[in-house]
């Protein structure tokens, strides 16, 4: 299985990964996704990159 980490900050436009998430469609085809909010926002996002 693929592990694949993955996040954004908690807006309705990432409602797609949260119900595909909910729904268990990744592990479906072999792929454990994890999801993290970023509640800083976009800099916050960054700032994990790095």
């Amino acid at each position: 299985m693929k592990k694949v980490n993955i996040g954004g900050v908690p807006e309705h436009f990432n409602l797609a990964w949260y119900l595909t998430l909910k729904n268990g469609e990744y592990k479906a085809e072999g792929i454990n996704l994890r999801w993290h909010d970023y509640y800083g926002g976009t800099g916050a996002m960054c700032k994990a990159l790095r």
